[in-house]
Parts: structure tokens; C-alpha cells; sequence
């Protein structure tokens, strides 16, 4: 029986089945593999269809660039899916992966040749230039990447997210009597990415029967997790890691424990990611056993107020102190915390305390009063440039308030009703009429 012929559809190279080809289907492979049934067929047309998708997302390909529907067999066996992530993955680190089945981990491969083996028709000066590209993109310099033991000041810089911990040095105490440090990648005055750093840590593997073993303690600094703007920033702060000999926490199996203790009490505490768990002999843990307080609270107390104790104070967001709960402070509603000084405050009648620059409160000057428009309705006079809470005195053209002292308006006599003066003329009578 004859090859089936080839048609290019969406750019992809695909055989035309016919009413013969479908009672007996041998079409011969440049890999010699041969398709047995209809089904595989469409499947690998997806997955050359969603395999071209994927790699145009990833990388600037020629146009157009077909793949070749007979090279699509290099990726898979007989156990076929209609999904390219079972063909081929690229990982954050730009590298390349083959996928031959479901159960099949990967093997990496040089994009050149990937391209070479889904097109043998595309020219080399394309594969260079494709190849050159990638690894500008994914060229990883750690050059830039620096280390400081004043955690509160990178904390404090807006960017990466942002951190409940921004402006909050005094919750700080607990890294520095554990030894901790930050890395940092600061670009062009943007803070890029950062992690904390963790030293002389005490990591015990999992036992075989459960548990841990605690003959095979081992020490180790790591890495904590990167909070970053991209993951080429996040990539450059893992792989500092590795070349100055920190473990990524995610990287490490077993129960870690800081082999510095902490004090018993605390004026404030910090929310920690991966070591959370304050033991019973005063060291930070990931594991929640034998624990007397957890520090995982933004307000700088602890969980069990065991380290942090904060029962009878209010946390004042506005200054970052803590204040007796029979002193004065302020309760902002729309924010859902207290400040300490009303000096940016407005207070709204039956509502309670807003921030000056809130949206949703404006005042009204037939009532002389701040209101809260989420729950009341007021009237905007842009004319007058301010807003009334009673439309009494008000009148309402073409969707726009007027007050009904405006000389921007008139009531006409003829209708009975205000219209805009320019709409009206003065009759003999000195009235004006529509």
C-alpha cells in the first residue's frame, strides 16, 4: 500500500485519510515505527498540534515552523497521550526534557537538536540564532547576589511582593540569636528577589520505620525560600546557593532544627516560613513535635503566647508599637486594624474611624458631616465640586445635579420643571420658557 500523503494544516505537517487508508493503516516512519490504528494517529496530531503551541509560548520559533508529524514518534511509545507534557517539558531553568511515556522522568535534550528532530527541514542559521537566544535568556550571574545580616532593612524595601514583616526591625530578635543572615539581588535600586538564610542547622532523616534517626544528625546551612519578581530572579538566589554551599529548603528530607537556642521571652516575634515551631528546649523546628508556640502571626506575638505574650495590648498599625487595651487607640473599619493617632483619620457619624485618603468617604456640605458612600447614597454637584447627603435643594439634567440656585439652570414656566439655561429663553414677562 502507498504512503499517505502529507497536507500542511495550522503548520503542521498531517496525513490525509482516506476510506482505503482507514481499512488498512501502515504508514512507515523515518524512526520505523509504524502507526497500527486510527486513534494513535489523532493523538499524535494533537500532540504535535499542542506541542507546537507550547514551544511557540516558550521560545521565538521561525515562521511558520511545522513540525513534522512522522518525527513526532521520537517522543512517545505505545503508551500514547493526547497531551504534550508527556512529549516534552521545558523547566524553569530553561532545560529541556523528553518524556518517551507516562512513567518516563525525562531526559534531557540540546534545543538544537530537539528542533532538528520536529523539523529537518529548518535551516541552521535559525537553529543558531533560536539556540543563542535561549541561552541568553537562561544565562544565570550570581555576580550581583549579595548577603547582609540586617535582615529588617531588605525586609523593609517594597518589592517582591512585598511582607508583613516590611517595617517591623523589632521582630527581627529572634533571626539574629539563631545566626540568620539574607540574600539579596538588588537591580538598578529594585530588590529582585531575597531568602533567608539559615546556619549550622541540625537536619535528622526520617527513620525506616517512621520516626527519625537520630544517629545520622547531620549540619547543613540552607537556603529558605526565595520570594521573587521573576524566575530568572529566583534561579539566580538558588543557584548562589549552590555555589556557596546552602541547601534549597525544599531540597532537604527530614526534621530541621536550629542548633542556636532562643530566648524564652520575647518582646515581639517574627512570622517564619519553614522553621515555625518553637521546641521545648527553646530551638526553631519545621516539625511540629514536643512544641511549646508556633511563629506564624504578622502582629508580632506568637501563637501561643508562650515566647510572645500580647493578652492585655493592641497592636497599632499606623506607628508599629503595642498599647494597652484601657489606653487610647483607633479602630479603622474598612482595614480591620487600630491605629495608634487619629491624626490621618476621619471619624464618620454611626460608622466609626476611616483613613483620610478612603475612596468611599466623602463630605457633605448640607449636613457638614463626613459619609461613608458604601453605605449611604449622596448626590455629587460637580458644578459645586462637592457632594450633598439630602437631594432637597438639588435638581437632577440629563443624569448631572444641579443646586436650585444655580445659574447654570432655569424653571420653565412651559413644562413646569428645571432645564439648563442654555436651553431656555427669557419671555416678556421675565419668566423663561423651554
Amino acid at each position: 500500500m502507498p504512503l499517505l500523503e502529507n497536507v500542511i494544516i495550522g503548520g503542521i505537517v498531517q496525513p490525509i485519510w482516506t476510506d482505503e487508508d482507514i481499512e488498512s493503516v501502515a504508514f512507515k516512519h523515518s524512526i520505523d515505527e509504524t502507526i497500527n490504528t486510527i486513534d494513535n494517529s489523532k493523538k499524535k496530531i494533537n500532540i504535535a498540534t499542542e506541542l507546537n503551541n507550547y514551544l511557540s509560548s516558550k521560545i521565538i520559533l521561525p515562521t511558520p515552523f511545522a513540525i513534522d508529524y512522522s518525527y513526532v514518534t521520537y517522543m512517545v511509545d505505545s503508551n500514547l497521550t493526547s497531551s504534550y507534557t508527556s512529549t516534552v517539558q521545558m523547566g524553569v531553568d530553561g532545560v529541556i526534557r523528553v518524556y518517551r511515556n507516562v512513567d518516563d522522568k525525562g531526559q534531557p535534550i540540546k534545543l538544537g537538536k530537539l528542533l532538528r528532530v520536529l523539523n529537518p527541514s529548518i535551516l541552521d542559521h535559525d537553529i543558531e540564532s533560536i539556540v543563542s537566544n535561549h541561552k541568553k535568556k537562561y544565562t544565570i550571574d550570581t555576580s550581583k547576589v549579595k548577603v547582609s545580616n540586617n535582615i529588617s532593612n531588605i525586609y523593609n524595601v517594597s518589592s517582591c511582593g512585598g511582607s508583613c514583616m516590611a517595617h517591623k526591625g523589632q521582630f527581627m530578635d529572634i533571626y539574629k540569636d539563631v545566626g540568620c543572615s539574607i540574600a539579596y539581588l538588588i537591580e538598578d535600586k529594585i530588590l529582585k528577589a531575597r531568602a533567608i538564610l539559615w546556619h549550622d542547622l541540625e537536619v535528622t532523616p526520617d527513620g525506616e520505620n517512621g520516626g527519625y534517626n537520630d544517629e545520622s544528625m547531620y549540619i547543613i546551612n540552607m537556603m529558605d525560600r526565595v520570594f521573587f519578581n521573576n524566575e530568572k530572579d529566583k534561579l539566580t538566589l538558588e543557584h548562589w546557593a549552590k555555589e556557596n554551599g546552602y541547601v534549597y529548603y525544599k531540597d532537604v528530607v527530614g526534621r530541621i532544627e536550629t542548633s542556636r537556642i532562643i530566648e524564652e521571652t520575647y518582646d515581639y516575634a517574627p512570622y517564619v516560613d519553614t522553621l515555625p515551631f518553637v521546641t521545648s528546649y527553646y530551638k526553631l523546628s519545621n516539625v511540629d513535635d514536643d512544641y511549646i508556640d508556633t511563629l506564624k502571626e504578622a502582629d508580632g506575638t506568637s501563637s501561643s503566647n508562650n515566647i510572645c505574650s500580647r493578652s492585655n495590648q493592641i497592636y497599632c498599625e499606623d506607628t508599629g508599637n503595642y498599647v494597652d487595651e484601657d489606653s487610647d487607640y483607633y479602630y479603622l473599619e474598612d482595614d480591620g486594624v487600630f491605629w495608634e493617632s487619629n491624626d490621618d483619620l476621619i471619624f464618620v457619624s454611626d460608622r466609626g474611624w476611616y483613613r483620610v485618603d478612603n475612596a468611599n468617604i466623602v463630605y457633605c456640605e448640607d449636613i457638614q458631616e463626613y459619609v461613608n458612600t458604601r453605605h449611604d447614597t449622596v448626590y455629587e454637584v460637580e458644578e459645586l465640586d462637592c457632594y450633598y447627603y439630602n437631594d432637597d435643594d438639588l435638581v437632577e439634567i440629563d443624569d448631572t445635579y444641579y443646586h436650585v440656585d444655580s445659574d447654570s439652570i432655569c424653571y420653565a414656566e412651559n413644562v413646569q420643571e428645571y432645564r439648563l439655561l442654555a436651553d431656555c429663553f427669557l419671555g416678556e414677562d421675565e419668566k423663561y420658557y423651554a
